[in-house]
């Protein structure tokens, strides 16, 4: 049986709306937002095409603290975004980050935990 792209993941996914603006030779090329995370990797909303096998650079801006933070990512794959979705994004766009941070993984756990019914 063939294996499924899941199966390649080192860390779980987490429905996660994170912003971050894309930067490529040092320059900010455009902006984003996470449909999905992990510690591992993102699943971006994007209106760049950004090949598979790109090296991007990433700020990343977490709720509740002061600075974004710098991440450093390869594309993994890129994908239209059909008009009949109604989404405004062009593009979903899979990327692997590079020496991601320890906490990654519970910080993208936090920001998809809801509160309880009041």
């Amino acid at each position: 049986m063939p294996s499924e792209p899941e199966d390649r993941r080192r860390a779980p996914r987490e429905p996660a709306h994170l912003v971050v603006t894309i930067e490529l030779d040092g320059k900010e090329i455009g902006c984003g937002i996470s449909r999905d995370a992990s510690g591992s990797g993102f699943l971006l909303f994007t209106h760049l095409d950004l090949a598979p096998g790109t090296e991007v650079a990433f700020k990343l801006f977490v709720p509740r603290e002061d600075d974004p933070r710098a991440l450093h990512a390869t594309v993994l794959r890129s994908e239209r975004i059909p008009p009949n979705e109604g989404i405004v994004w062009d593009y979903r766009v899979a990327v692997s980050l590079r020496d991601p941070p320890a906490d990654l993984q519970e910080l993208v756990q936090k920001v998809t935990r809801r509160p309880p019914p009041a």
